[in-house]
């Protein structure tokens, strides 16, 4: 069988870039509305998508390093403060300390 035989999802799937439902309980997504929202307003354009889904899942994994990614973005943003916010995490920025790492 070849990728074109197969649906996307069960393609991306089976390749591991499908990026499904994420479950989160409603105080966490009302949390996560309330955090994404300021930034959304100032990029003139919503979250949704597979870029929604990847951030409601980096949120769900680490909550405080996902806020530090949404003011970075929010600040550092120029052209697109949602598509900086994606990439960081994406990049698995979210993981990581916001502390000083020793040299």
């Amino acid at each position: 069988m070849t990728e074109r035989m197969v649906t996307d999802e069960v393609w991306f799937e089976a390749n591991g870039n499908w990026i499904g439902p994420v479950v989160i309980d409603a105080q966490s997504a009302a949390e996560f509305n309330a955090l994404v929202a300021p930034l959304e307003a100032k990029d003139g354009h919503v979250l949704n998508g597979p870029g929604r889904r990847r951030c409601l899942r980096a949120f769900r994994e680490s909550p405080d390093g996902f806020r530090r990614l949404v003011d970075v973005a929010t600040v550092k943003g120029t052209r697109s403060k949602r598509g900086l916010l994606i990439y960081m995490v994406e990049s698995g920025e979210h993981h990581l300390s916001d502390s000083p790492v020793a040299a």
